[in-house]
């Protein structure tokens, strides 16, 4: 399968194409099998497809987003807290992040997802691993590291991408760890 966007194209392995359609009165389709967690923002933190309800935490907000509601993070302090919960780990299997977002900030780091082994700050014992999904001066990036005691800065796997996400544009990214085909991917 030829997959294609607008930076460019890559072929996968053999894989089934499955076009779902939104249901009746809502704008976003039906979560697919194996979703741990689905946060839309749709005027609160709720995890929609488990367990995993967040709390809006230094002055998030809410903003109109690409189906309805979605948070609005000031890129300073305000930010989405989940608990700590095993569901979270993907330990070394496969795994994707995604999210919808849109800024305007060319300097410094954004995050978009951090989330460490031990649901602190990594710092700890038992933060062996975390998988974060942020923006570098206006540029995804997607970082991940697996059961290394090293601390939370050593030992992990970088993945930069190179298009500036800063126009004030919606873009839809993700972070994709493919274990089959040894990749770890951008979008």
């Amino acid at each position: 399968v030829v997959v294609t966007n607008t930076w460019g194209s890559g072929t996968s392995a053999v894989a089934t194409l499955t076009v779902v359609v939104a249901q009746p009165g809502s704008n976003c389709v039906p979560p697919f099998t194996g979703l741990v967690g689905w946060w839309p923002g749709d005027g609160d933190a709720k995890d929609i497809q488990g367990v995993n309800n967040g709390l809006l935490r230094g002055g998030a907000t809410f903003v109109s987003g690409e189906v309805g509601p979605g948070f609005s993070l000031n890129g300073v302090n305000a930010f989405i807290e989940v608990p700590d919960s095993s569901l979270l780990y993907p330990g070394t299997n496969s795994f994707s992040l995604d999210a919808w977002i849109r800024t305007t900030n060319t300097a410094g780091t954004q995050s978009i997802l951090t989330r460490y082994e031990n649901g602190g700050s990594g710092s700890g014992p038992g933060a062996n691993s975390d998988y974060e999904l942020y923006l570098t001066d206006g540029k995804l990036t997607g970082f991940l590291r697996d059961t290394d005691v090293g601390g939370p800065n050593s030992g992990g796997q970088e993945l930069d991408g190179t298009n500036n996400l800063a126009d004030g544009q919606l873009h839809h990214v993700a972070l994709v760890r493919d274990i089959q085909n040894i990749q770890m991917r951008l979008y």
